[in-house]
């Protein structure tokens, strides 16, 4: 029979998990148990807590190879800089200008991530870095278990177990222990998508508001929610669906409106990654450029680590066309990795792979256990390499 969510045949898929009664684990008034609870987070967290112990291995060696460096001089590479000076002194009151352009500034972050770590560094006392990283840690954790379940959901254990795995030994997943927003974005896109598989129009319309308040590539949630809704409608006449589309772009809208109010601009943050970063569509012509300059200029590491980058956002999207998940998951998944490939300055980093999560379940979907067990193993090396390359050295862009 066709599924609400994607409009496809579920035949073939493997069907999905459902509790028997009295074996549930669950408590009085029908909510989770503890047992039950703990069996849902012992899988993701561990995955999470092995790839993080090889982070931290990495960090111990950028250390030993620069040995007047700190360890918090090297988390604070590259953007965690802008974000904590975001947390400390908010967005300027209008757009700095460099030869009246916009200007490299804190304006081109988005506000929920900084504004999170502002509060837990308040209420705790912890110094805004410490709360950088303990905001990192949680939402990277929270992330692997509402992964997990989502992947569960749609799919079997099995499949959740491989996904999570791969998503945390991802090459790019270090930025999920330093104070980057990445780890935020994962854990309310996961929940967001979750929300719409189980219609919980309300809980997806939240989630989704609040990861386009995160960082501008979880826009892709509120396409996702628009089709499960238009599918909700059209399928079983569900008009509450709309209020997931409605309510999913009120993050963006919020911040849009703030800068006009604070800035006079509506668009400084837009003006702002523009000029200030270069971060503009060419449609393609960057990307396509910078994967031809790899056999003129090989020892380029950015462009080597975004070639491969792009090659694996090409075999896994062929791959999740072979899955066919729920549409939902499609949509975002594309969503998120095909606009970078667009712009001239972004490209293909690997980060923005990793937040197309449903890639990296296209692939634990379609691979075999020796391969994606290969896999996994050449991720592990990978992250921690490119770990070092990254704090170390500044070769590879996160």
């Amino acid at each position: 029979m066709p599924d609400p969510i994607s409009g496809t045949l579920t035949e073939g898929r493997p069907e999905i998990e459902v509790p028997q009664s009295g074996a549930s684990g669950r408590g009085k008034g029908g909510r989770p148990g503890l047992g039950r609870l703990w069996a849902v987070m012992v899988a993701p967290l561990g995955y999470f807590l092995a790839s993080r112990l090889v982070v931290l291995l990495a960090l111990g060696v950028v250390l030993l190879v620069k040995p007047g460096l700190t360890l918090r001089d090297a988390l604070l590479a590259w953007d965690t800089g802008w974000y904590l000076e975001l947390a400390r002194s908010g967005y300027p009151t209008d757009v700095p200008l460099v030869d009246g352009v916009a200007a490299q500034s804190t304006l081109a972050f988005f506000p929920l991530h900084p504004l999170t770590v502002r509060l837990v560094s308040e209420v705790t006392g912890l110094s805004l870095f410490r709360a950088g990283l303990a905001v990192t840690l949680v939402a990277g954790a929270v992330a692997a278990v509402v992964i997990w379940m989502l992947i569960r959901e749609v799919a079997d254990r099995r499949l959740a177990d491989r996904t999570v795995a791969f998503l945390c030994f991802f090459p790019s997943s270090f930025v999920l222990l330093i104070p980057y927003s990445e780890a935020l974005m994962l854990s309310l896109s996961g929940g967001c998508l979750l929300a719409l598989v189980r219609r919980r129009w309300l809980w997806a319309g939240a989630l989704a508001a609040l990861a386009t308040a995160t960082r501008p590539n979880a826009v892709a949630l509120c396409l996702a929610c628009a089709w499960a809704a238009v599918v909700a409608i059209r399928e079983r006449r569900e008009w509450r669906a709309l209020v997931a589309p409605v309510l999913s772009p009120a993050g963006l809208v919020a911040f849009t409106a703030y800068l006009k109010v604070h800035t006079g601009d509506a668009f400084a943050s837009l003006k702002t990654q523009r000029y200030g970063w270069g971060q503009r569509f060419d449609w393609g012509v960057t990307t396509i450029a910078k994967a031809s300059d790899l056999l003129q200029q090989p020892i380029d590491v950015n462009i080597i680590v975004a070639t491969f980058a792009l090659v694996f956002i090409v075999v896994s999207g062929w791959l999740l066309w072979r899955w066919r998940p729920p549409a939902v998951l499609s949509i975002y998944a594309l969503g998120v990795a095909v606009p970078p490939l667009l712009s001239a300055m972004i490209s293909s980093r690997p980060r923005f792979a990793m937040t197309a999560f449903p890639l990296l379940a296209a692939v634990a979907a379609r691979s075999r256990p020796a391969v994606f067990t290969a896999v996994i193993g050449c991720s592990g090396v990978l992250l921690g390499a490119l770990a070092i390359l990254t704090l170390a050295t500044e070769a590879a862009t996160p």
